[in-house]
């Protein structure tokens, strides 16, 4: 027989542990098959969506450029507006593939586009519209990095190899996913 262990530790330091009944052997390679194709059903709709991340980006702008020559006014710049201020602190660190964490700082140029520079290479553009950052050229030239706000403040993009954090912020990038309880012999 196995059973289905869950531990969850609060805050105060106390547990609760709860133990579910999964079944005999069969029962366990049944209900673990179909997590599997459950879970990769789930992940294949997911990756046709994020695939396209890139493109969405891309065409957001061409949105914003569009209205910028109807109506004179940049309304992607009106979203830098509202959002660049929290990067102008300095302190702030990028990592690429679990790397060592380098310096990375922006600021707003006197044409109001919103530079960033990593370590002593020159400044290069960022295209910031709200939960979202493009650093353009970065980390080489001709490729860009598109970069989402997570709920504990640290950016990622949609692989979480690259990883920019705030001033101060030392949390790890959220996991997409937690590892499922172990199912245990009874």
């Amino acid at each position: 027989m196995f059973f289905e262990v869950k531990t969850s530790v609060y805050a105060d330091g106390s547990e609760k542990t709860i133990k579910v009944p999964v079944g005999d052997s069969l029962a366990l390679v049944e209900s673990t098959k179909n997590r599997l194709t459950s879970n990769a059903a789930a992940m294949a709709v997911d990756v046709r969506y994020v695939s396209t991340y890139k493109q969405r980006f891309s065409a957001l702008l061409r949105e914003a450029e569009a209205v910028r020559a109807l109506t004179g006014i940049d309304p992607q710049k009106r979203v830098q507006d509202d959002f660049a201020a929290a990067f102008l602190a300095k302190g702030w660190t990028i990592e690429r593939g679990g790397g060592a964490a380098g310096d990375i700082g922006f600021s707003v140029s006197a044409t109001k586009d919103l530079k960033f520079t990593v370590g002593a290479a020159g400044a290069k553009n960022a295209v910031l519209i709200g939960s979202a950052i493009r650093l353009k050229n970065y980390p080489s030239n001709g490729t860009d990095t598109d970069l989402f706000e997570m709920p504990n403040g640290v950016w990622v993009d949609a692989t979480r190899t690259v990883v920019l954090r705030p001033p101060g912020n030392t949390l790890p990038a959220p996991r997409a996913v937690q590892a499922p309880a172990k199912a245990r012999k009874g």
